[in-house]
């Protein structure tokens, strides 16, 4: 059976220093940072200490607790996944180290820099080339039905004055039945002239059955229009001109009509007037209003964006945005409308999107959908103009689209924060970049108040005068249809700033078949003949061409020259500044497509030359990694009010001072990060922090990388003036999985690849370590959503990654030294491993001369202890454990170390070793009585340095260490049941019971598979420790139970009154590899009066055996127990108590000298007080 190893890197097992760091308030200043309600703010600048005291330890409190509904991840309340945290500090000082910045002259949008750029000021541009047909009928045998008389002339639906128009009128089925039509095909129209002369090119005739008959919007019909007539047609007659169809049209005899006409000429000419008749109702709408649109090209898309002033509201503030939207495609995941709110900001992201499949929509507030997501399906907006409104007031969210009203949705909660996030709005992208929209863009207007239903439905596609009732709350108002600016402007009274165009976003010329905008109803309708006729056909065709402008590169100049010194980040000269932006043309070729087949393709010219080179300059801000964790996994975690780790970062107080800017962590959980300053000198001062390998704080790198020195290689680093010590640090964490995989390796490099790690001087290797966590099975976050149990590269889920340091001082050689890391190669054949990841950060802190020459440190109280992160082995009631450090310059080989609980009698222990400064060691206090943990019931235990090196301790200030623990639980009965139900790997399990003495008292193994044991113990007076071992393959325990073990089973374990069969403890089945747990019988540790009105004295005590007890309170029969500490029983009796006080004699004369129990009890109550005898 393998021992499971407890044994923790320093930086993990400071959660039991608090009770330290608060022995003396006025010695302690604590510096909050970020908290529970910063959400998701993750870097920030903070106020610290001035540079004015000595802290001899800096500790970082790092607590995490799940989200009220849905963390960063949007899907549970802590993160799904197990993510890196990574804890930095961004030094802007450039006093202690600089950065070495590299930067390019010029940069695309995208972010790439070529080397040169060829580019055209002129718009490059493909010509779309297709046929249009024209049916020749011959041999006819004709039916025509008429609608309408020819009363009054109108310029509609060809309004040659104006060149271009769109229109759409609709005829009743009644109208058409009167007129003798019956159900069937419809082969043509004739349309009645009033003058011999029109020509009308791209002449579209498009037809819809529709279950209205007039316009309650002034909105096109858009959905599922058939083409019947497509041609350039030349009209030389007056009064009826046939219009055949080039297919014919199945009216279903009950639908009413709605018939679409548009046409494209180049200019205008005189109108030719159609005849037609008033309605008494709007039977007609038409739309002579040409106009631009933002369209993505090439199935790319891009952004506009817009300063922050559009990011207006906060709070549940009412607004209605408004925006026209045609949708190329619906993506999967996402593509955005807008973006008003920050992704991934929990009930204040206020951002539109569509999803797939076609016609979802997705109001995204990041919270699930139950909860309060505005996600629906409704209108086709795919290849049809659409306005889309939004608006929001008293917790409930109104969709609309063309004025109607298409989804409600109730949002309680609502707590958009904008104004303080200093971030932009965006149409088309997502404001933290990606999930394009793809599709077109226009008229983006934002108002400060909701709209009614009945504005929204009178304004649709109409520009907003002061007429509006609502002018006044009017606060944006992008027309978006210049077409050919480079940005958006503002027509609404408040004239917002303008809005940038960028990336794969640019102009198209809206086509007067898709004409949307400002359509204007009609009391009227041409005079119409239906036909419905017998006939042969011919075709003739006509080539016609289209021209679509591309889109523009963005190109950033960065015109600052570099230099071989620090240029401040805040210098207007500095060379990360863009200095300038042009908007330019770099397609090489252009193309023809024929009937949307790639036909030809021509060079552009692009005379233009642009050539890049490379900035070198030194960056006064210098990121410093201070910590690095990785988050648990969060399906099904709770975290209650949160689990705190606790990092040393004394190292770093050289850049923990002033104005602090601290990055920590991510999204996946809430986190409250506050420092503790404790007052005093610090073994050593440090000199200096240097980051030789990583500027940056940490790097990722290929594992072959690494082993073949291509990144990370030896380096002489030249040391500070008055550097004495240094130490080597490491923080190391192996990621990738099985897509790195070598035959010897089936999971892959480097989560699950478990390397030699190796420090090195001069080519010599002087440490050799493995990162390799062995104890993920024993984390005190448990049971987690996830594989948390298996051994990884570094770091465990939810746990610290570990730094490893080394003293190297005995390298330094003349003001220098030479370090590299290394890691070993992968075995031969396995060379698909170096695929794999290492994040590794590298640093060399530098000391001053050690302020003592002896001194030793109580650094950490391990057990006994209440911290969280010490759960998995307390409490306890056998051996302490501390560990020691040396904070003196002398090596530390002897220290004198006493030990008690509060009120308790003190113990000593004489340790022997060797370390070097600030090296540490895991001591184990020795504990032979269990009278050890009888005190003042504070609780409290108390370690101290009583001498060192075989002299006095220099620095008292750190010699006692101090925490604050919970006693094991006591079990009401001395006979008890040990209940194991195995699962289908029993062979992996282990039970032990063992005394306080150490001796076993149940050793269970090799058990059958599915069965239950009930081991009955008759336990006398004493502590107990309790583990369940499981060992499974490879070294991991899945406990008795785990979702990604099924195949084992599922078991249980549990603890019952041996005299009821009552349950007293039941253990959780997913433990991963030991369930530890100590307890009492009979008598508990401490003293604790069940009901102070039952009082009892002792007196004398201590005495020589002989000693009265006087009782108060108890009423009738009294048993009384006399026993040693170890629950060994010297004198059992009875008296009667039934008034008042009594008093009864006791003469135990000749026992041993030393502390004994007394224990009374009487219906159902009890007490227990300490005696001794000396």
């Amino acid at each position: 059976m393998k021992k499971i190893n407890y044994s923790l890197c320093f930086v993990l097992v400071l959660a039991m220093l608090l009770p330290l760091a608060k022995t003396n308030a006025q010695d302690t200043t604590w510096v909050q940072t970020y908290t529970f309600d910063s959400l998701w703010t993750r870097r920030a600048k903070f106020n610290f200490p001035t540079a004015n005291e000595n802290y001899r330890k800096i500790l970082m409190y790092f607590n995490i607790k799940c989200y009220p509904t849905v963390s960063g991840d949007g899907n549970y309340a802590c993160g799904e996944w197990d993510y890196i945290y990574f804890n930095n500090i961004y030094d802007h000082r450039g006093i202690l180290d600089s950065t070495a910045k590299t930067g390019r002259y010029f940069k695309l949008y995208d972010g790439s820099s070529p080397d040169t750029l060829r580019y055209a000021n002129t718009p490059h541009y493909n010509l779309y080339k297709s046929y249009i047909y024209n049916t020749i009928p011959t041999n006819t045998a004709a039916s025509n039905f008429t609608v309408g008389t020819a009363t009054t002339a109108q310029p509609h639906p060809f309004n040659l004055a104006v060149g271009k128009e769109r229109a759409q009128f609709i005829w009743k089925a009644s109208e058409l039945t009167a007129s003798g039509m019956t159900a069937g095909n419809i082969t043509g129209i004739k349309l009645n002239f009033q003058g011999a002369s029109a020509t009308i090119n791209n002449l579209q005739i498009r037809i819809r059955q529709v279950p209205y008959d007039s316009f309650s919007v002034n909105a096109m019909e858009v959905d599922t229009l058939t083409r019947v007539y497509n041609f350039n047609r030349v009209v030389t007659t007056a009064g009826l001109n046939n219009f055949q169809f080039n297919t014919p049209f199945n009216w279903n005899g009950t639908a009413h009509l709605l018939i679409d006409f548009s046409f494209d000429n180049n200019s205008t000419a005189t109108a030719n007037n159609l005849m037609g008749d008033n309605t008494t109702y709007p039977a007609g709408l038409y739309s002579i209003t040409g106009n631009y649109s933002l369209s993505t090209f090439q199935n790319s898309g891009g952004n506009v964006r817009f300063p922050r002033n559009l990011n207006m509201f906060t709070g549940t503030a009412p607004r209605t945005y408004e925006l026209w939207m045609n949708v190329d495609s619906f993506i999967s995941p996402e593509g955005t409308l807008f973006s008003a709110g920050r992704r991934g900001l929990n009930n204040a992201d206020f951002t539109m999107r569509t999803t797939s499949p076609n016609n979802n929509y997705r109001l995204n507030m990041w919270s699930s959908a139950a909860s309060g997501e505005g996600i629906f399906s409704g209108p086709n907006t795919k290849n049809a103009w659409k306005q889309l409104t939004i608006t929001y007031a008293t917790d409930t969210i109104r969709f609309y689209m063309n004025g109607k009203l298409v989804f409600t949705k109730r949002k309680t909660g609502l707590n958009t924060s904008i104004n303080n996030d200093n971030a932009d709005f965006f149409l088309g992208e997502s404001r933290e970049g990606g999930y394009n929209y793809l599709g077109k863009l226009s008229h983006l207007r934002i108002w400060d108040k909701k709209l009614s239903d009945a504005e929204i439905k009178a304004w649709v596609g109409k520009d907003i005068t002061a007429s509006h009732p609502q002018y006044s709350h009017l606060k944006a108002d992008y027309k978006i249809n210049s077409g050919s600016s480079f940005s958006v402007q503002d027509a609404s009274p408040v004239g917002q700033p303008q809005g940038d165009i960028n990336s794969n976003l640019w102009w198209q010329k809206v086509k007067p078949r898709d004409y949307y905008y400002n359509a204007q109803p009609l009391n009227w309708r041409p005079q119409i003949q239906f036909e419905r006729n017998t006939y042969t056909t011919s075709l003739d065709s006509v080539l016609v061409t289209d021209t679509v402008f591309l889109a523009p590169t963005t190109v950033y100049i960065y015109g600052n020259p570099g230099a071989n010194h620090i240029i401040s980040d805040n210098s207007p000269v500095n060379p990360a500044i863009c200095t300038d932006t042009m908007k330019v043309w770099t397609k090489k070729y252009s193309y023809t497509y024929l009937n949307n087949v790639l036909v030809d393709s021509t060079l552009n010219p692009s005379a233009n030359l642009l050539n890049n080179n490379t900035i070198n300059w030194y960056s006064n801000t210098v990121q410093y990694e201070i910590g690095r964790s990785i988050s648990p996994y969060g399906i099904n975690l709770s975290l209650g009010n949160g689990r705190t780790r606790i990092y040393d970062v004394t190292d770093y107080y050289q850049l923990l001072q002033d104005t602090v800017d601290l990055e920590v962590g991510s999204t996946q959980e809430l986190q409250d990060v506050k420092f503790a300053f404790i007052k005093g000198d610090p073994p050593a001062e440090v000199n200096h922090v240097t980051q030789p390998w990583t500027q940056n704080g940490h790097g990722s790198y290929t594992y072959g990388s690494i082993v073949t020195e291509n990144v990370l290689s030896p380096k002489n680093i030249s040391l500070k003036t008055g550097t004495n010590q240094a130490k080597f640090r490491s923080y190391i964490s192996g990621h990738g999985g099985a897509e790195n995989a070598g035959p010897s390796y089936p999971n892959g490099c480097c989560e699950f690849m478990y390397n030699d790690h190796f420090y090195k001087s001069n080519g010599q290797t002087i440490k050799t370590f493995r990162i390799e966590r062995t104890d993920c099975s024993v984390n005190p976050i448990f049971p987690q959503g996830g594989t948390w149990v298996y051994r990884r590269e570094g770091w465990c889920p939810g746990d610290i990654i570990e730094s490893h340091d080394m003293n190297v001082s005995q390298y330094i050689n003349s003001g220098s030294i030479n370090l590299d890391y290394q890691i070993a190669p992968a075995p031969a054949g396995n060379e698909n491993t170096y695929n794999g990841n290492y994040r590794v950060g590298l640093q060399l802190i530098e000391y001053k001369t050690p302020g003592r020459n002896n001194d030793a440190e109580i650094y950490s109280i391990r057990k006994p202890s209440d911290a969280f992160v010490l759960s998995r082995m307390n409490p306890i009631c056998v051996n302490p454990q501390v560990i020691l450090r040396n904070d003196g310059k002398n090596n530390l080989t002897q220290a004198v170390i006493k030990y008690k609980v509060s009120g308790g009698q003190e113990q000593t222990f004489n340790w022997t070793g060797n370390l070097k400064f600030l090296d540490t060691a895991v001591v184990d206090l020795p504990v032979n009585t269990a009278a050890f943990w009888v005190g003042d019931n504070t609780n409290r235990f108390i370690a101290r340095i009583a001498g060192v090196n075989n002299t006095t301790d220099e620095y008292a200030v750190n010699d006692t260490g101090y925490s604050k623990y919970n006693l094991p639980d006591v079990l009401p009965t001395q006979k008890v049941i040990i209940r194991l139900k195995t699962n289908n790997r029993p062979q992996e399990n282990t039970l032990t019971i063992r005394d306080l003495a150490g001796n076993v008292i149940l050793s269970k193994t090799g058990m059958a598979a599915n069965t239950i044991y009930n081991d009955t113990l008759s336990l006398p007076y004493n502590c107990y420790t309790l583990t369940l071992d499981d060992n499974g393959a490879g070294g991991v325990g899945d406990g008795l139970e785990w979702w990604a073990s099924t195949a084992q089973g599922s078991g249980s374990f549990s603890i019952l009154n041996g005299n009821n069969g009552q349950t007293l403890k039941t253990f959780g089945a997913d433990f991963g590899a030991q369930i530890f747990y100590s307890f009492t019988v009979g008598s508990p540790l401490k003293i604790n009066d069940a009901d102070l009105s039952k009082h009892v004295s002792v007196y004398p005590n201590p005495n020589n055996g002989t000693f009265t007890v006087q009782a108060q309170g108890f009423t009738g029969k009294v048993q009384m127990e006399l026993s040693t500490t170890l629950g060994q029983t010297i004198l059992k009796d009875a008296f009667d108590c039934n008034v008042g006080t009594t008093t009864k004699n006791i003469n135990v004369k000749g026992i041993a000298a030393g502390v004994y129990m007394l224990h009374l009890s009487s219906d159902g109550s009890s007490t227990t007080q300490k005696i001794i005898i000396q």
